[in-house]
């Protein structure tokens, strides 16, 4: 027992460098056992390979979180300075809206921290041309005035909830042009269209395809926002 324990002790760093050795340890081990058959007699060696084969085990894990971690992020501010001008410094991008026979669509906060903004873009994009994308999130009074139009329409505390909403976190703001450059007024209805009714409930019935249908949870929480009139369209969008 006290030879256990004094084989443990001193083969602690050597296991917590097994993350650098990587996968070079084993033909090691495979080399010792070659050169000294014997060795696999000894209870020390038996434990050292257990002990082994589970760091292994767990660092293969840590590898394969550490290779598929779903985004990366700037590490510092000068190397984000860097990385953005990576991307973004070509000067063929230019202006980015084109704030003219356009609509505006807005992913709701529930939906972007649900993680479904990336299904409702690419239903969007099999028909549209999304033209300018903005992660924001409003103030109560920015969220207030941009839903005035809907003062009197909707009942008191249905405004309330769609402000709180829209007020809950990020909401990915974009631009939805028609892919054949028509009319403002074509490209509102026919998005419209695609969002479906304002209550998910209704859109599954009816609209069943509908984005509303498939992200919204309920009248506030409706997955996503699509201008209603035509002459709204290129206003939202600039707001």
């Amino acid at each position: 027992m006290r030879s256990l324990i004094t084989f443990a002790f001193f083969s602690c760093p050597v296991l917590v460098l097994w993350d650098s050795l990587g996968y070079c340890f084993p033909f090691l081990v495979h080399m010792l056992v070659t050169s000294h058959p014997r060795i696999l007699e000894r209870k020390q060696f038996i434990v050292f390979m257990l002990l082994s084969l589970y760091l292994l085990l767990s660092t293969c894990d840590s590898h394969a979180c550490r290779s598929y971690n779903a985004v990366h992020g700037s590490d510092a501010p000068d190397t984000a300075a860097a990385e953005i001008n990576f991307f973004f410094s070509n000067p063929m991008l230019g202006k980015c809206d084109i704030g003219r026979d356009t609509t505006l669509g807005i992913i709701k906060p529930h939906a972007v921290l649900d993680g479904v903004a990336g299904l409702a873009l690419d239903i969007v994009s099999e028909s549209f041309a999304i033209t300018a994308l903005r992660l924001c999130t409003l103030d109560k009074a920015a969220a207030a005035e941009f839903c005035e139009v809907y003062k009197g329409v909707l009942a008191i505390g249905e405004f309330t909830a769609l402000v709180d909403e829209l007020t809950s976190g990020p909401c990915l703001a974009f631009e939805v042009a028609d892919r054949d450059r028509g009319s403002g007024e074509a490209v509102v209805e026919s998005f419209r269209e695609l969002c479906g009714p304002m209550d998910p409930e209704l859109a599954r019935v009816l609209r069943p395809k509908s984005l509303r249908a498939q992200i919204g949870l309920n009248k506030s929480k409706n997955g996503i926002h699509c201008t209603d009139l035509a002459e709204d369209g290129d206003l939202e969008v600039s707001d």
